[in-house]
């Protein structure tokens, strides 16, 4: 009896709509969208797709494609990912990167290799490694004429046309921030090196709070309000800039960025102990203190990418547009104004960053005559 319960309970879960219930400041479910994905179920049209993936992995043309683990994951257990199922241990990652999983490839290999090998997720001690199918973990974007293909856990889907038009209009009018002094072209080790450069340009404005957590226990543990926060000039009718930066275009860290810039927008206006301790960090910073009873309006929620040359225009993967509309709308309700800008990288950076590679390239092609 308990395994037909059990089976009912399943199946009453799997047709459930629950998902879809808005939250209790009335906005839609940030799941909804799931919704707007129809699978592809031709399968002329799926091994087009497929053709059209590895065309892309085998020339290493990996725009709008990226890896994730397809599963819900504890990740306070996972210590890191290996290609190398005989020797996971010793050829581990810290991160998921499709540039190095394809890396590991032979020469002759085909899509068919892809679905048959795995990719190990490394677990805490004691704990077996978690295998997961690595075509399984290949997230891709594929549009063909107007329509948009999702590659998703090994399913293709198809984007619904009024969805795809919406998510790309609301990205499309979002303000833009215009990029200037004190921020500069991007040229530096790593996201934190960049804002302290710019915050030392001009610290009496523009305070550093990149890794400065506010332990704030509940639901959301520790959080940084910003990385960047621009006080307006004393006497300015300008309100405060709340800037969070992120360099390159992976959908799970732009997709971080975006959460992050509405858990700390709304503790701002809903948790008047998390202002106090916000201000004991402006206070160390020589900045003005925000109001107790901390008002969204006339404040704005900047969201900075470091991405590309200058001249290029900021583009960000479908997936991430969505999560950037779920939370930019929410933030907006608040109050706030919502923007974006580009940080372009400089072309000495790029340069460097390309070298790199092909000497990488270079000593793995030596190693293999070995």
């Amino acid at each position: 009896m308990a395994p037909l319960k059990r089976s009912l309970t399943a199946l009453e879960r799997s047709e459930s709509k629950d998902y879809l219930e808005r939250d209790s400041q009335g906005n839609n479910s940030q799941f909804a969208w799931v919704e707007n994905l129809l699978p592809v179920k031709d399968k002329a049209l799926t091994e087009e797709l497929d053709k059209e993936i590895w065309d892309r992995l085998s020339s290493r043309y990996l725009e709008n494609m990226w890896l994730a683990v397809p599963d819900i994951v504890d990740w306070s257990q996972v210590t890191g990912f290996s290609y190398a199922p005989s020797s996971p241990e010793i050829h581990s990652e810290s991160n998921l990167d499709l540039a190095k999983f394809l890396s590991t490839l032979r020469d002759d290999a085909t899509l068919e290799t892809v679905k048959r090998k795995e990719i190990l997720m490394l677990l805490a001690s004691g704990v077996p490694a978690q295998r997961f199918s690595a075509f399984k973990c290949i997230y891709a974007e594929v549009k063909k004429h107007t329509d948009l293909f999702i590659l998703h856990v090994g399913t293709w889907f198809r984007v619904k046309a009024s969805f795809q038009h919406a998510v790309e209009n609301y990205f499309n009018f979002l303000p833009r921030k215009q990029f200037a002094p004190p921020f500069v072209e991007y040229d530096h080790a790593g996201e934190g090196a960049y804002n302290e450069a710019v915050c030392a340009e001009s610290s009496q404005t523009h305070g550093m709070l990149d890794r400065q957590l506010v332990k704030f226990g509940g639901t959301y543990d520790k959080i940084e309000v910003c990385d960047i926060l621009k006080a307006p000039p004393e006497g300015s009718p300008k309100g405060i800039e709340f800037i969070h930066v992120k360099r390159g275009r992976s959908s799970a860290n732009l997709s971080h960025l975006f959460s992050q810039g509405l858990v700390a927008s709304t503790l701002l206006v809903r948790e008047s102990n998390f202002v106090a301790e916000v201000n004991k960090q402006l206070v160390n910073l020589d900045l003005p203190k925000l109001p107790n009873k901390f008002s969204a309006i006339g404040n704005e929620v900047v969201f900075a990418i470091i991405h590309g040359p200058v001249g290029t225009k900021l583009d960000i993967p479908f997936f991430s547009k969505v999560t950037l509309q779920n939370c930019g709308k929410s933030i907006s309700a608040f109050g706030y104004s919502v923007s974006l800008m580009h940080i372009p990288e400089s072309d000495n950076h790029i340069a460097a960053v390309a070298a790199k590679a092909a000497e990488k390239k270079a000593a793995k092609k030596k190693a293999v005559k070995k």
